[in-house]
């Protein structure tokens, strides 16, 4: 019955992606989301953000998806994926943060020019230390399909790191100082 359950909605993601073939990321509504990423979603994970279809990586036709994980004992973190013939997990660091780490927004570019979006994921964090540790800490992180698997990109990562706006983060990518 899983494995019916499976192919009917491999078939129903299928149909959704050519319907949206464009190279253009789509916003999914966070019902389509919930339904066609039910079989993907491990115990513990509920989205972190909305979900989107478009170019990601392994496909022209994929779903890119960030998701909380709340494990025993821990702060809450988050985890990403893309899925198109399958889960590809995204490299996100699996480190805990004191007071979690809350996805605040998600820029899509494709910064190399290649065709395939590079998903900028924007986070907030609080350290709970020192006299800005109540405060937000932002820290961003980038995403790259390379050969098989999706890599982070340190060198934009490391220009954009700290960045508290998608405008400030656009306008850095933009220009050609370093």
């Amino acid at each position: 019955m899983r494995k019916c359950a499976r192919l009917t909605l491999s078939i129903c993601i299928l149909l959704l992606l050519i319907g949206c073939a464009v190279a253009k990321p789509r916003k999914l509504s966070k019902k389509t989301a919930n339904a066609l990423l039910k079989v993907h979603l491990r115990p513990g994970e509920t989205l972190a953000h909305a979900a989107f279809s478009g170019p990601f990586g392994p496909s022209k036709q994929s779903i890119f998806v960030l998701v909380d994980r709340r494990l025993p004992k821990k702060a809450q973190t988050f985890d990403g994926f893309v899925v198109a013939d399958k889960r590809h997990p995204l490299p996100i660091p699996d480190t805990q943060w004191p007071s979690g780490i809350t996805v605040v927004a998600v820029i899509l570019d494709d910064i190399d020019k290649d065709g395939v979006i590079e998903p900028i994921i924007m986070t907030t964090y609080m350290t709970g230390m020192g006299p800005d540790g109540a405060k937000d800490q932002h820290e961003n992180f980038v995403v790259d399909w390379r050969k098989d698997k999706f890599v982070r990109l340190p060198a934009v990562e490391k220009r954009i790191k700290h960045l508290s706006s998608a405008k400030k983060i656009r306008a850095k990518l933009r220009s050609k100082r370093k």
